[in-house]
C-alpha cells in the first residue's frame, strides 16, 4: 500500500522548502507518494491525501481530505488547529516541538546583549565614524547579563532551555507559567500575573506565550504601565498576545524603553505601521526559527513518526499533541 502525502513546505523561502535529497529520501524509505499543495500554483488539496505534513492547513481543508489521519506540523504552534473538528475526533496532530529551540535562543540572547549594552547606537549615525566619546554618552545605561534580572513568560521547551541559558550567563531569572516543575535556574515560577508583585525590577521581560484566546492582548497598557522604564520587551511567542495600541502608547511614556518584535498581530507588517517607524522598536519578520540545522531535525523527527504511523505503533509517534 502506498500512502498519498499531501505538503505545503514547497515556497521560495528555503525555511519553509522540503529541500530535494529528503524528499528523495522519504519516497525512497518509505511507501508514500508526496504531491505538493496550498502553494502558488498548486492545488488546494489533495483529497486522497491520508497524511499531512506542513504549516499552513485550514479546517476547511479537513472536510475535503476524507482519507486524512494524520497532520504533522513543521512548526512547534499548531493554532490553526487548535480545535479538532467534531467529525475528526481521531485526526493525529503531531508538531515539530525542539527543532527550533537551539535558533530562537540564540536570536533572543543576541537582541538582548545587543541592547544591554547599547550596542544598537552604532546603527543610527552613517554619516561619520563613531567613537569612544559617543559612547560615553551611553555608560550609565550599559548592562551585562549578570546586572539582568529576567521574566520568562511561558515556560514551554524554550522557555526553559532560555531560562537556563540566561541563569548560565549570570542572570536572575524568573518564569510565570502553569507548569509546576522544578528548576534550579529559575529563581521563582509565578503561576499568575496578579503573584507578580514587583514587575519593575525586571529590565528584560521576554513573552513565548502560545496563540490561545485566554492570551489575546495579555501585554496592554495595564501590564506595561507596572514596568520599568528601562525594560527591554521582546515578543518571540505570537503577535496576538500584545495589544500594539497599548505598546506604543506605553512607549511613549517610557515603558518599556525598548521593545523587540520578531512576531506581529498582522504577517507580513504593512510598510505604514506605526511599529515599523517607532525608533525604540526593532522589528525582525518571524524569522528566530530560521536556520539551515532545521532540515536535518525535521528530517529526523518526520521519519520517526511516518515509520510509527506505518507500523499503526501511534502511541510511540512523537511530538503528539492529539
Amino acid at each position: 500500500m502506498k500512502y498519498s502525502l499531501a505538503c505545503d513546505l514547497a515556497l521560495k523561502s528555503p525555511m519553509y522548502s522540503v529541500p530535494n535529497y529528503i524528499k528523495k529520501n522519504l519516497e525512497n524509505k518509505f511507501p508514500i507518494e508526496i504531491l505538493f499543495v496550498n502553494c502558488p500554483e498548486l492545488p488546494k488539496y489533495n483529497s486522497n491525501a491520508s497524511i499531512y505534513w506542513g504549516n499552513r492547513i485550514e479546517p476547511e481543508m479537513i472536510l475535503k481530505m476524507p482519507k486524512l489521519k494524520w497532520v504533522h506540523f513543521g512548526s512547534v504552534g499548531i493554532n490553526r488547529l487548535n480545535k479538532r473538528l467534531d467529525n475528526n475526533d481521531n485526526l493525529i496532530i503531531t508538531s515539530s516541538r525542539g527543532t527550533v529551540n537551539s535558533s530562537m535562543i540564540t536570536n533572543i540572547i543576541t537582541l538582548t546583549g545587543l541592547f544591554i549594552r547599547r550596542l544598537d547606537i552604532f546603527f543610527n549615525v552613517k554619516d561619520r565614524p563613531f567613537t569612544r566619546a559617543d559612547y560615553d554618552l551611553y555608560f550609565d545605561q550599559i548592562k551585562d547579563f549578570n546586572d539582568l534580572n529576567v521574566l520568562i513568560i511561558g515556560l514551554g521547551n524554550i522557555g526553559k532551555e532560555l531560562s537556563k541559558k540566561f541563569h548560565d550567563l549570570g542572570s536572575v531569572v524568573d518564569s510565570l507559567s502553569n507548569n509546576n516543575e522544578k528548576f534550579n535556574h529559575i529563581n521563582k515560577n509565578f503561576s499568575s500575573l496578579k503573584k507578580i508583585d514587583n514587575l519593575k525590577k525586571y529590565n528584560v521581560i521576554i513573552s513565548l506565550l502560545p496563540e490561545k484566546k485566554i492570551n489575546n492582548n495579555f501585554f496592554n497598557e495595564s501590564f506595561f504601565s507596572k514596568t520599568s522604564n528601562e525594560l527591554i520587551f521582546l515578543n518571540f511567542g505570537r503577535g496576538s498576545v500584545l495589544n500594539e495600541d497599548d505598546l506604543l502608547k506605553s512607549i511613549n511614556k517610557g515603558s518599556p524603553k525598548f521593545a523587540i518584535l520578531d512576531v506581529t498581530k498582522v504577517e507580513p507588517l504593512p510598510s505604514d505601521s506605526k511599529l515599523f517607524k517607532h525608533p525604540s522598536i526593532f522589528l525582525t519578520p518571524h524569522i528566530a526559527a530560521f536556520s539551515p540545522a532545521y532540515w536535518e531535525k525535521e528530517y529526523n523527527l518526520f521519519s520517526h513518526n511516518l515509520d510509527k504511523f506505518i507500523s499503526c505503533d501511534y502511541n510511540s509517534m512523537l511530538n503528539r499533541i492529539y
